[in-house]
Protein backbone atom coordinates (compact mmCIF):
# COMPACT_ATOMS: atom_id res chain seq x y z
CA UNK A 1 0.00 0.00 0.00
CA UNK A 2 2.78 2.45 0.81
CA UNK A 3 4.13 1.96 -2.77
CA UNK A 4 1.07 2.16 -4.35
CA UNK A 5 0.89 5.68 -2.62
CA UNK A 6 4.46 6.47 -3.50
CA UNK A 7 3.89 5.64 -7.23
CA UNK A 8 0.71 7.90 -6.98
CA UNK A 9 2.72 10.70 -5.67
CA UNK A 10 5.39 11.02 -8.29
CA UNK A 11 2.63 10.55 -10.96
CA UNK A 12 0.89 13.50 -9.67
CA UNK A 13 3.63 15.64 -9.55
CA UNK A 14 5.14 14.38 -12.50
CA UNK A 15 1.79 15.51 -14.38
CA UNK A 16 1.71 18.76 -12.56
CA UNK A 17 5.41 19.45 -13.76
CA UNK A 18 4.02 18.70 -17.61
CA UNK A 19 0.75 20.08 -17.30
CA UNK A 20 1.71 23.29 -15.69
CA UNK A 21 3.12 26.27 -17.24
CA UNK A 22 6.54 27.35 -15.38
CA UNK A 23 5.96 30.41 -13.73
CA UNK A 24 9.44 31.88 -14.08
CA UNK A 25 9.55 31.43 -18.11
CA UNK A 26 6.75 33.82 -19.07
CA UNK A 27 7.82 36.73 -21.22
CA UNK A 28 6.53 38.87 -18.95
CA UNK A 29 10.10 39.26 -17.15
CA UNK A 30 11.08 42.21 -15.20
CA UNK A 31 13.38 44.19 -16.57
CA UNK A 32 16.26 44.31 -14.44
CA UNK A 33 18.69 46.34 -16.49
CA UNK A 34 16.17 49.32 -15.79
CA UNK A 35 16.29 48.70 -12.42
CA UNK A 36 18.52 51.25 -10.28
CA UNK A 37 20.44 48.63 -8.00
CA UNK A 38 21.50 46.50 -11.05
CA UNK A 39 22.71 49.45 -12.38
CA UNK A 40 24.88 50.76 -9.81
CA UNK A 41 26.08 47.40 -9.48
CA UNK A 42 27.29 47.06 -12.58
CA UNK A 43 28.81 50.28 -13.17
CA UNK A 44 30.82 49.10 -9.66
CA UNK A 45 32.05 45.73 -11.02
CA UNK A 46 33.12 46.84 -14.22
CA UNK A 47 35.08 49.76 -12.64
CA UNK A 48 36.99 47.09 -10.45
CA UNK A 49 37.48 44.71 -13.15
Amino acid sequence: MTLLKIVLVVLVMAANLVFAPASLAGSDKPKYTSNPDYLEVTQTLNTLL
